[in-house]
């Protein structure tokens, strides 16, 4: 392909825009497939510690874990559980892993408020499996890709709206306005990228979209949009990471469970308060600050970057934040 003067630049800018989503794309594509596979390899040990429990059902569970709460405190929990069980996208029912937790030996006394943590845990999964599943969709092409984005941004809407409905003042009533910002935050950022084909199958042809006389100024739109989708990738890419930390750390716990594999009561209430200590903190919005000052490093490093046509740094940040949350 012919550049005008000085677009060669450009062009390598944006080449090295695409690579960089497309290989954090494969890696939240691969960490939906571990989170399947922690899925079904927890499954078995987690049946086997409701019954010794004298728990029939993950749904008595969640009613035993309800009673204990006030009622607003029910109202959102419930809520949460409610939507997590809602998203058919997922492909498996979160409230197991979500249960696992909320089995704690008696020695972790879990309160209403570390209960709805776990649950609003299980919306970050949902929400990063969804990017996953949308990045899977996305390697079948760009109809598949919108497809898979308007359903999931459906669902999301759908768990948004019955979150804002539980939200107030309160303690519960915060994490409950958090995990609906999280959902609508997946529904908005998918119909982003569905929307205008930046997903792996088209990565190849992005430059060959840009010529003619406008070239110059096609390069810099293109720029600019992949650089705050580029950081909202990397945002669900940390999500991942963070969630998978977590499920890895289960294998000890429920081996340790009562019902598991080597019982150690006091072992598995170490555990359970170290996983849930670890949920609480990262369920906090991570700060998109570091992220992009991660990812300008990274971009900085090769020998033919050119930023001279990049948005600023803040301004980054602020249309990342907009376009998960308008």
């Amino acid at each position: 392909m012919v550049f005008f003067p000085d677009n060669q630049q450009r062009a390598n800018r944006l080449q090295q825009l695409v690579d960089s989503m497309a290989d954090m794309q494969t890696d939240v594509k691969d960490i939906g497939t571990k989170m399947d596979e922690k899925n079904t390899q927890y499954r078995p040990a987690i049946d086997a510690i409701l019954s010794a429990n004298n728990l029939a059902t993950i749904d008595d569970l969640i009613a035993a874990t309800a009673a204990r709460m006030t009622p607003q405190e029910q109202a959102v929990f419930e809520a949460l559980i409610k939507t997590a069980r809602a998203s058919k996208s997922v492909g498996f029912d979160i409230s197991y892993l979500v249960g696992s937790l909320l089995m704690a030996p008696e020695g972790v006394a879990l309160t209403g408020t570390q209960a709805i943590s776990i649950a609003r845990w299980g919306s970050r999964m949902i929400a990063v499996k969804n990017m996953s599943n949308f990045c899977k969709a996305a390697e079948e092409g760009a109809e598949a890709a919108a497809e898979a984005a308007s359903k999931i941004a459906a669902e999301a809407e759908d768990a948004e709206k019955a979150l804002e409905g539980t939200g107030d003042a309160s303690e519960a009533g915060e994490e409950a306005v958090k995990a609906a910002t999280m959902m609508g935050r997946i529904g908005t950022f998918l119909k982003v990228l569905g929307g205008v084909g930046l997903v792996i199958t088209l990565i190849s042809g992005v430059i060959e979209l840009v010529q003619g006389a406008e070239q110059k100024a096609k390069l810099i739109d293109a720029i600019h949009a992949l650089q705050p989708s580029q950081l909202t990738t990397a945002f669900y890419k940390q999500e991942g990471t963070n969630i998978m930390n977590q499920l890895e750390s289960l294998d000890d716990y429920l081996d340790a469970m009562p019902g598991g594999s080597d019982p150690d009561p006091d072992f598995a209430a170490r555990t359970a308060k170290r996983i849930i200590l670890h949920i609480q903190t990262e369920n906090a919005a991570i700060d998109l600050g570091p992220l992009e000052d991660e990812l300008e490093v990274q971009d900085r490093s090769s020998s033919l970057f050119y930023g001279g046509d990049d948005l600023s740094r803040d301004q980054v940040i602020a249309e990342a934040e907009q376009a998960q949350t308008s």
